[in-house]
């Protein structure tokens, strides 16, 4: 019988220094762009470029045929930059992790969004309805208006940009970059809570969450109870 050869070579250094590593894209996350039917500016609140930003940033973004029109951006620039068009609302809400509109929802709109959908668009609280408000609390939504963003002199952000700025450009410019940030962070964090305590600004523009009014001013409306944004994202109960 042969000796059996015991081989206790060493592995190459490509083995044992550089072992093999398997890369883990990161999630991807979803936005949807809701058409408002009847734009009164001709400024965009999301242009091309911020688009393409989000889509860098692993956000599939959905997007209505005809969303930039009112602002001179064709369907095709938002193409290139990597939107998918989807022109059904209920499937819009059924895809994506947040909606965002330039204008006010509708309550056809809201009747269709699903539970815990995020809502992000500018809102005059003081024209909700109070169907639209009960929408919002059964379906559990977390509603943002970016009219109510202020400043340290609590000045509305917003109603600065507008004042300050000479042209459409300039408009579109200045909410871009104000809003893209805020919409990350509600995108990126798993739960909505994780943006919240991480962002003030988010806190100052949310009026619903969970079921829940936020904005003492609107409850007050409508004779509804309230809890502060901070008391919600803060009791662990």
């Amino acid at each position: 019988m042969k000796d059996l050869v015991l081989i206790t070579e060493t592995p190459t250094p490509d083995v044992a220094e550089y072992p093999l590593k398997v890369e883990h894209p990161m999630p991807k996350t979803t936005l949807a762009l809701v058409k408002d039917d009847n734009p009164q500016a001709s400024y965009s609140i999301l242009p091309p470029e911020s688009v393409q930003t989000l889509v860098e940033n692993h956000v599939i973004v959905y997007m209505q045929h005809g969303f930039g029109t009112h602002a001179h951006f064709t369907d095709e620039e938002y193409a290139e930059a990597g939107a998918v068009f989807e022109d059904d609302f209920t499937v819009l809400a059924s895809l994506a992790k947040v909606l965002v509109k330039q204008t006010d929802f509708t309550e056809e709109e809201l009747e269709k969004i699903k539970p815990e959908q995020i809502l992000f668009s500018s809102q005059n609280l003081s024209t909700l309805s109070e169907k639209s408000l009960q929408l919002l609390l059964e379906k559990k939504a977390a509603a943002f208006a970016w009219d109510l963003l202020h400043d340290n002199q609590q000045e509305y952000v917003v109603d600065k940009i507008f004042f300050e700025q000479i042209s459409n450009f300039g408009i579109t410019l200045a909410l871009s970059n104000l809003l893209l940030p805020l919409l990350l962070d509600l995108l990126v964090h798993p739960k909505i809570r994780y943006a919240l305590q991480k962002n003030p600004q988010l806190m100052q523009c949310v009026y619903c969450y969970d079921g829940t009014v936020c904005h003492q001013p609107l409850a007050a409306r409508f004779q509804l109870p309230w809890k502060d944004i901070i008391t919600l994202c803060w009791d662990l109960n």
